[in-house]
């Protein structure tokens, strides 16, 4: 059963029907009607969307996932359902990608080059529980 939307006069912006209506695939697509109004708002929507997508791919690209990212409920619908029955979208899609980052991180850490100084205090330091420990009980 289709319901009605809450305000008509919003219909050229937000659609004329409610984006619950399972017969319009709204997981795919309900800013459709929202992207295609071409108010100020769904171009500031629009751009946010691609940042975020951006910022995902570089993760994945220093993470080394780019050719096969893992799957994702926030990232892996198009723009037009991103976010659809999805709760706190916004803090799901970074703590995605401060995971990925971290992974980058991870993956950076444990090849760098052999004459890097934080490589060879990395290495040293390795199996000593005091190599952290900067001037203790040392005058200041």
């Amino acid at each position: 059963m289709a319901q009605a939307p809450l305000w008509p006069s919003l219909a050229p912006v937000v659609g004329g029907r409610s984006v619950y209506d399972k017969d319009r695939n709204p997981e795919e697509q309900c800013w459709a009607t929202f992207f295609a109004s071409g108010c100020r708002t769904a171009r500031e929507m629009q751009e946010e969307i691609a940042r975020i997508r951006r910022l995902r791919d570089e993760a994945l690209e220093s993470a080394g996932l780019a050719a096969n990212p893992p799957q994702s409920a926030v990232f892996d619908r198009p723009d037009e359902g991103i976010g659809f029955c999805i709760g706190h979208v916004q803090k799901r899609a970074f703590g995605e990608i401060k995971g990925l980052r971290a992974k980058g991180l991870e993956r950076r850490a444990d090849n760098p080059p052999s004459a890097d100084q934080r490589r060879m205090v990395s290495v040293f330091s390795a199996n000593d529980r005091f190599a952290n420990l900067f001037g203790e009980g040392a005058p200041l």
